[in-house]
């Protein structure tokens, strides 16, 4: 179990959870931040969840507004990896309550049984005492169609701690996963099942989210994201509810310097998302021109 709990990433599960809300017309993935009140100009860059080794890189004008800032500040600061045995009991259902096996369909819990068993070589009878979101992070992590993958944001992170930039997040993994634990395990069982009925389109929303990436288009990326059924009635918890949040964090962190948001890309647009939001406080928020 300790294992498998070293491949536990909330943020990659919650990414894929995302959802766009709405077209921009200025469809960038890296905005500036201004304003009166602050030391100068800071940033916020929507990333796009690992990329295979060969499609990475970093845009120049994007490159160079991290060099300008001071400050790193990512959703979860992964500089600082969890405990794996500290980990674990956050990971487990609750004594008493039903297990993935107890609660879902038997012909459900099947497929999801031999997707594991046939594509991933593992015994899900084994996990079914852990939450789903563990269970999610495998699919995710293993569906990438590549053996060398690499996180925008780990590699952020590196180049931070190389240049002695101050690292600093917007949630912890006990956050993330306390937005799982607002859903029913039976609904993150559906949830599950979906990606998987799904996993054949897998690598065609890589590439394209891949190509989008490097066109910085985040319209484009918009297009890719689409919840299921089972996720849409959650949707403010992945997005609006995290968003008001982290507006005071953020807002605090600018008063102290220069800052590099890196948050995926999702939560940049919308009425409730945080372009509009820092908007609302006062800031500045314009794309940067290349």
């Amino acid at each position: 179990m300790i294992k498998l709990i070293n491949m536990f990433s909330p943020s990659k599960v919650l990414t894929c959870c995302l959802v766009f809300s709405v077209n921009l017309v200025h469809a960038q993935l890296l905005w500036k931040i201004t304003g009166s009140q602050l030391q100068g100009t800071s940033y916020l860059f929507g990333t796009t969840g690992s990329l295979c080794k060969d499609e990475f890189f970093v845009p120049a004008k994007v490159t160079a507004a991290f060099r300008e800032s001071a400050i790193l500040c990512t959703e979860i600061d992964m500089s600082k990896p969890e405990d794996p045995k500290k980990l674990e009991p956050l990971l487990m259902i609750p004594q008493g309550d039903p297990s993935l096996h107890d609660g879902m369909d038997s012909i459900k819990f099947d497929e999801l049984l031999r997707y594991f068993a046939d594509s991933l070589s593992l015994d899900l009878i084994k996990l079914q005492w852990a939450k789903p979101l563990l269970a999610a992070t495998i699919v995710i992590t293993r569906g990438i169609p590549c053996k060398q993958a690499v996180s925008i944001e780990k590699e952020m992170i590196a180049t931070a701690i190389r240049e002695k930039k101050s690292i600093v997040a917007l949630e912890n993994i006990t956050d993330q996963v306390k937005i799982y634990d607002s859903i029913p395990d039976m609904v993150e069982g559906e949830i599950l099942l979906s990606r998987i009925r799904n996993i054949n389109k897998g690598n065609e929303t890589y590439f394209r989210s891949a190509h989008a990436y490097r066109r910085q288009d985040l319209n484009e990326l918009e297009a890719l994201y689409e919840a299921s059924e089972a996720e849409r009635p959650y949707r403010s918890l992945f997005l609006a509810d995290r968003h008001i949040a982290w507006i005071p964090k953020m807002k605090a962190q600018l008063t102290k310097g220069t800052v590099f948001f890196a948050v995926a890309a999702a939560h940049l647009a919308g009425d409730k998302g945080l372009i509009q939001l820092l908007r609302n406080e006062g800031f500045t928020v314009e794309p940067l021109p290349d």
